[in-house]
């Protein structure tokens, strides 16, 4: 690279990995949510579930013995708020830095490089990292391109084709050389592609490209196949240069023929280069071969999503949990109190950053926050919020007749991300304004680290209910659960990979059944019927399982019967063993070794059989006990 890196912990990192006989994973994303950045920094950067996952998934590479890891991704120039489009000044956000380098004769300058794009050199970029629990992540940053993130249309592909050019021009100005390029998405193909470029030109003159013999692991988060991105094949390269859809004999990795038409299918595509493509939990992988790369199955495998329970804590339950010698002397009645207390600390919360607050905050707590959008079916709960709220002695309309209100209060929050998430969003607005549900139901338009930790940590109840087959993780319940807390759930995604049905949890599970290639199939055609039966359904069941949580509560709190508290734990040790990030990077480890050593999906399968093998004779010794 031109010059020597001048921060002596970024440049022993860089030159551990230039020198290790560890292998360098390099993960790709085009969003994360970073807990070293605040506020407007870090909005900048995540926007949901994906850059939640990225953010915690990078920190936990440090868990990983045999691979170094190196996160890359955009660094955007503007965030999007309720007053419009807000430019953020990276040089004065903490948190982050320039990559600084040395030049011929000592001094030090911002590490920045030209980026040649569409036939043009004038395309800047400055380099920025941050320390990610002790991962190195590479922000890119080049106002002209990455302006936003997820601006849309054009602007958005162009985007992810100037993305791919600007990572390998990283990678030699670094002079990394990944063994593996995992990418977060289909629409980061154009990254393979770059890479390629680079091999072949290296190969006609002579040279070695840092990308000789890299392995490209694609991840998938989309669980419908329409929502893969594709365009046509002339119109693509208008847009982000003919170089990058490699449209010549020998190669054409992401063109396909649809009824005549040449196509560029980045899901497609990148499945075709990568070794391995993994979905993000079981159900997903089957939601996978059965509708999204079907042509695909052998090279499919379901890694379950996690989440880094250190991030999810509440303040009080960090610290009880780093005075523990393990999470099992932890007690439920310990949990139930330190959720008590957050509670009241969460209430606190809402007040001063939102100006809302609970009247009670000591009754139970049912809450949901995530995006709104229409296929996470927030609206079912329209109806319910009413009796949800009310009196315990006073009969409420429910979709299942009149019945005595909970005497709950319910949290709902999010930010509107489609047409009938908007609509929702004034409703909920609207009801959440009412004398009659005022400091007992609240909504807070939001998003962040912040909110969805202190909400997660305060709930007592925390619900997730999209449409089956149509989330293909989740990871907000496991939040939840990471805090002794319950969880009501679609039976769809993550969800299965841990709730146990009545004790930590309950899950809405209507067409369990009916065949699951159809149940897949007609979600994936946006089948009305079947939405319509889930929500009718549906709502009965969320009704009935919160009627259940509310007995069971007051139950505890008023007569003193333990089951409450009993689950609280049981909930908290099954979502630690089960859907910590812990778990999840390790089966990433294995699909890594099993990229490596050639044996593929088949070779991944057999290691994770190992791994639950080894797991469970331990588990013997350790079971967390019965409800």
């Amino acid at each position: 690279m031109k010059g020597v890196l001048a921060d002596p912990s970024l440049l022993a990192r860089v030159n551990a990995m230039r020198s290790s006989a560890k292998p360098v994973v390099t993960d790709l994303s085009l969003e994360a949510f970073l807990p070293e950045l605040d506020g407007d920094g870090q909005l900048a950067l995540g926007v949901g579930g994906l850059g939640f996952l990225t953010g915690e998934s990078w920190g936990a590479y440090q868990k990983l013995s045999k691979f170094h890891g190196v996160g890359v991704m955009p660094l955007y120039a503007q965030v999007s708020g309720p007053k419009g489009l807000k430019t953020i000044d990276w040089n004065s956000e903490p948190g982050i830095a320039p990559v600084l380098v040395r030049d011929k004769d000592g001094r030090q300058q911002p590490l920045r490089f030209e980026v040649e794009f569409k036939g043009s050199r004038k395309n800047e970029v400055s380099v920025y990292w941050i320390d990610r629990g002790g991962t190195p992540v590479f922000l890119l940053y080049s106002p002209g391109m990455f302006r936003r993130l997820y601006p849309g249309g054009e602007e958005q592909v162009i985007q992810y084709g100037f993305f791919a050019r600007a990572y390998v021009e990283l990678m030699k100005k670094l002079d990394l050389t990944p063994a593996i390029v995992r990418l977060n998405e289909p629409q980061l193909a154009f990254t393979a592609n770059a890479a390629k470029n680079d091999v072949d030109w290296h190969n006609h003159a002579g040279l070695k490209s840092v990308f000789d013999g890299a392995r490209f692991a694609m991840t998938t988060h989309t669980p419908e196949r329409a929502a893969l991105p594709s365009w046509d094949v002339e119109w693509l390269k208008e847009h982000i240069g003919a170089d990058l859809v490699r449209d010549w004999e020998g190669a054409r990795e992401l063109i396909v023929d649809r009824g005549g038409r040449r196509i560029a299918d980045a899901a497609v595509g990148l499945a075709r280069m990568s070794a391995i493509v993994n979905a993000v939990a079981e159900e997903h992988e089957r939601v996978t071969k059965t509708v999204v790369l079907p042509e695909f199955a052998d090279k499919i495998v379901g890694i379950q999503n996690g989440s880094d329970p250190e991030f999810w804590y509440s303040d009080d339950l960090w610290d009880r949990v780093h005075r523990a010698h393990s999470l099992e002397e932890i007690s439920g009645e310990e949990l139930f109190q330190i959720g008590l207390e957050q509670k009241r600390t969460f209430n606190r919360y809402l007040q001063d950053h939102f100006g809302a607050h609970f009247q009670e905050p000591d009754r139970p707590l049912v809450g949901l926050v995530r995006r709104l959008v229409e296929y996470k079916e927030q609206g079912m709960l329209l109806p319910l919020v009413q009796w949800i709220t009310g009196d315990r002695d006073k009969e409420y309309d429910t979709p299942s007749g009149r019945m005595k209100g909970l005497g709950m209060n319910l949290l709902i929050g999010g930010q509107a991300r489609d047409d009938v998430g908007e609509v929702w969003r004034r409703q909920f607005q609207t009801l959440a304004q009412r004398a009659d549900l005022r400091g007992r139901f609240v909504f807070v338009e939001g998003t962040g680290i912040e909110l969805l930790r202190q909400g997660a940590a305060a709930s007592d109840v925390w619900v997730s209910i999209p449409q089956p087959t149509r989330e293909a993780s989740g990871t907000s319940d496991e939040r939840a659960g990471f805090n002794g807390k319950k969880n009501v759930a679609t039976a769809t995604g993550g969800p299965l990979a841990y709730i146990v049905e009545g004790v930590t949890g309950w899950l809405i599970d209507i067409f369990k059944d009916r065949p699951f290639p159809d149940v897949v199939r007609r979600f994936n055609e946006h089948d009305q019927d079947m939405i319509n039966e889930y929500r009718d359904k549906g709502a009965k069941a969320l009704a009935s399982h919160l009627a259940d949580a509310s007995r069971r509560y007051y139950a505890y709190t008023e007569r003193g019967e333990g089951r409450w508290a009993r689950q609280m734990r049981l909930a908290f040790l099954i979502a630690h063993r089960e859907v910590s990030i812990g778990a999840m990077i390790q089966k990433y480890g294995l699909l890594f070794e099993s990229i490596l050593d050639g044996t593929g999906a088949a070779g991944f399968r057999e290691k994770t059989a190992r791994l639950r093998s080894t797991q469970n004779a331990g588990a013997a010794f350790r079971s967390p006990g019965r409800s």
